[in-house]
């Protein structure tokens, strides 16, 4: 009789513990998802990721807002990210071939796409090319993330990338509302 009282007081402490646990770690990727989508944070965070995106925007003559918000839906600005479909990596999520194109073009052998410099200097790089070969506004962050997302040749748009492209241009929307006061 103990025994099974004992048994059914581990097990709801077990449950109590999984149920704790999983909580937390939610609660812990909200915060930090909340973190990404404050743009004052990151740049607080990583100073020098500040300095590079200001120097990519004069450079490229992309704002920073449509800029950072790219990062964040590539990468959420982690340098590791693989994808699974293809051979993109990195902050940027360039593919191999891309990458490889954007490097011969900058004359920067060394280009690293874990290296968030590197990586911002290739979306506005890209941005670049996207603006001359579609002529788009430098502006309008969904057609440059829509280009971005699916190669400059591009024909049929699906759905799920038009919402991305949405989501992206909301980001970047509020990026730089929140770029004014920090």
């Amino acid at each position: 009789m103990f025994t099974i009282k004992f048994k059914q007081f581990l097990t709801i402490v077990f449950i109590i513990f999984l149920i704790i646990f999983s909580f937390k770690n939610s609660n812990a990727k909200t915060k930090r998802t909340e973190k990404l989508e404050d743009i004052c944070w990151i740049f607080k965070k990583h100073p020098t990721w500040k300095n590079s995106a200001y120097k990519t925007s004069r450079h490229w003559k992309i704002p920073v807002n449509i800029l950072m918000a790219t990062i964040y839906q590539e990468s959420r600005f982690r340098s590791h990210v693989k994808s699974k479909t293809s051979s993109a990596y990195g902050f940027a999520q360039a593919t191999n071939v891309t990458w490889a194109d954007y490097k011969k073009s900058r004359k920067i052998a060394h280009a690293s796409r874990e290296n968030f410099h590197h990586s911002i200097d290739f979306i506005g790089w890209y941005f670049n090319k996207i603006i001359k070969l579609r002529k788009i506004s430098r502006y309008n962050t969904q057609q440059l993330y829509l280009y971005y997302q699916l190669g400059l040749y591009h024909r049929r748009v699906p759905t799920s990338a038009k919402k991305t492209a949405n989501k992206v241009a909301a980001i970047a929307k509020r990026y730089q509302q929140q770029l004014k006061h920090c």
